[in-house]
């Protein structure tokens, strides 16, 4: 299905997104499996299994089903989307060799692997 946008062009609605699913909804609004499988275009069954992977946040049970206040998700993924950018940059960041643990410190000349002091050969 098509819709027209703000500029005129015609866009899928399947490539709207999750954040303007979500933006439609009040903080408050509870979703269910079925709903956050609409909301992220996946089946029922990988909803639940992105739960149980940690990737989605945990539901509270309502009668016999699962579900998510709309405000808890966007808050997870806004979170999981700020833990990733600062891990990308961690990542680009080149590593400090005075910060490595012991056993991953180049050795200096002269220095033994086994012995803490240096040597200068056979003694």
């Amino acid at each position: 299905m098509t819709v027209e946008g703000q500029d005129g062009r015609h866009e899928r609605t399947d490539d709207i997104g999750i954040n303007d699913e979500l933006g439609k909804l009040t903080p408050s609004a509870l979703l269910t499996v079925d709903g956050m499988a609409h909301v992220f275009g996946k089946s029922p069954n990988t909803i639940m299994r992105a739960v149980d992977e940690e990737r989605l946040p945990q539901p509270f049970r309502l009668f016999s089903g699962h579900c998510w206040r709309a405000g808890e998700v966007d808050a997870f993924l806004q979170k999981r989307m700020c833990d990733a950018q600062h891990g990308a940059k961690e990542r680009q960041r080149p590593p400090d060799p005075e910060a490595a643990p012991a056993h991953l410190k180049p050795l200096k000349r002269g220095a033994s692997p086994i012995r803490s002091e240096s040597h200068a050969g056979n003694t």
